[in-house]
C-alpha cells in the first residue's frame, strides 16, 4: 500500500506539529531554568501540565509520525527503543519533581 500525496502532507503536518510542540517545550525549559534560580517548580506550558516530561512526549510522537509514515521497521525498532528510554528518563525527572 502506498500513501497518496494528500496522506503524505497530512502526515508531514502532524509530524511539522509534533517537532514545532517539541521545540517550544525546550524554550520553556530553557527559559523555565534561566528564571528560577532556585531550581524548583515545574513548568506548565507546552503539555508540562499534563505530563512531566512534555518534551519527551512531543518527540515521540514525532518519530512514530515519521515510522508511519515511512513504514520502515527499522524506524518502529529506533521508536520503540527511544520511547523506552525516554519513559525511563520521565519517570526519573518526575520523582525529582515530587521532591
Amino acid at each position: 500500500m502506498k500513501w497518496d500525496s494528500n496522506e503524505v502532507v497530512m502526515l508531514f503536518l502532524v509530524w511539522a506539529f509534533m517537532e514545532f510542540c517539541n521545540f517550544k517545550c525546550h524554550l520553556e525549559l530553557a527559559s523555565f531554568r534561566k528564571n528560577d534560580k532556585k531550581g524548583k517548580g515545574i513548568p506548565k506550558k507546552w503539555g508540562f501540565k499534563y505530563v512531566a516530561c512534555a518534551n519527551y512526549l512531543w518527540e515521540t510522537l514525532g518519530w512514530l509520525t515519521f515510522s508511519i509514515l515511512t513504514k520502515c521497521y527499522s524506524s518502529f525498532a529506533f521508536t520503540a527503543v527511544s520511547a523506552a528510554q525516554m519513559v525511563d528518563w520521565a519517570l526519573k525527572k518526575h520523582k525529582a519533581y515530587k521532591k
